[in-house]
């Protein structure tokens, strides 16, 4: 698997890297399914644009999330503060840098984390706080939905799709 993904990495062709796998007695379906979490060279590129779109909102909603959280718990312990605050940062910094190397899993993450985000403002008292919020949350999301879609068209929203032999699809009918 270790080696599928570094020839991914390095610029090999799909279809390459995956006759290579497979002629190394690795699973077809298992191969398949790590290829899948790589977009085709061209989707990346253009969809790069509105990518970076989305890092940038998603930063900024982190960032605003983290002085919030600091000023909500500003009350607690230094070493207290210094643990969410860390964590708060972990978290989105990981999010953010998956979406930059275009992983299929943190665009179904950042998805449930804004879903996520939208039940939690719903226990909000202050009602235009919850609207603005919903609203954009909700359109972030189905910007998510979306620019996945573009950069995946060979998965559904949670999975990857399967041929009519039962394999999973790693790449584009059409550029196959």
């Amino acid at each position: 698997m270790k080696q599928l993904k570094k020839d991914i990495k390095t610029g090999m062709n799909k279809d390459v890297a995956f006759t290579k796998f497979v002629f190394r007695k690795g699973d077809q379906k298992k191969g398949s399914r790590v290829l899948a979490l790589f977009p085709e060279p061209k989707y990346a590129e253009k969809y790069a644009k509105e990518n970076k779109i989305l890092i940038i909102i998603y930063g900024l909603l982190s960032l605003f999330a983290l002085l919030g959280l600091s000023v909500q718990f500003a009350h607690l312990p230094p070493l207290w503060l210094l643990f969410l605050l860390t964590i708060g940062f972990l978290l989105p910094a990981l999010v953010l840098y998956l979406l930059y190397k275009k992983n299929a899993g943190a665009y179904m993450f950042l998805a449930f984390l804004l879903v996520k985000g939208i039940l939690d403002l719903l226990r909000q008292n202050d009602h235009s706080i919850i609207l603005i919020g919903i609203l954009v949350n909700l359109g972030l999301l189905i910007f998510v939905v979306i620019l996945k879609q573009k950069l995946f068209p060979y998965q559904n929203f949670f999975n990857t799709k399967k041929d009519e032999n039962g394999l999973y699809i790693y790449k584009d009918a059409v550029t196959a």
